[in-house]
């Protein structure tokens, strides 16, 4: 159990709970599973307010990224990230954050 604990994470990396950024900021998520994996970017998902964003995966770093191309509304967000991996597992991490 301690072997996968260290060799597995999910989560969003920024924007941090309740952060105000700009409409610009580059979203960041992060997915690590050293036992399964992923089988490819399709399984790593970034839901913004709802609508599912195109965000690149840097396997090298475990790293997902999001940059917007138009602005974000100034105002509140919701963010989900969601990883299943290969067993079928799912984890999901939600975020509120606001833009300024």
């Amino acid at each position: 159990a301690c072997a996968r604990t260290s060799a597995t994470g999910r989560g969003v990396r920024s924007p941090r709970p309740g952060q105000t950024i700009t409409a610009f900021s580059t979203i960041r998520a992060y997915a690590r599973d050293a036992l399964s994996g992923f089988d490819s970017e399709e399984s790593l998902e970034l839901f913004l307010d709802g609508q599912k964003v195109i965000a690149e995966y840097d396997p090298e770093v475990h790293e997902i990224l999001y940059k917007p191309r138009k602005p974000m509304t100034a105002g509140r967000h919701v963010l989900l990230f969601r990883a299943t991996d290969r067993n079928g597992n799912v984890a999901t991490v939600e975020r509120e954050f606001f833009v300024q």
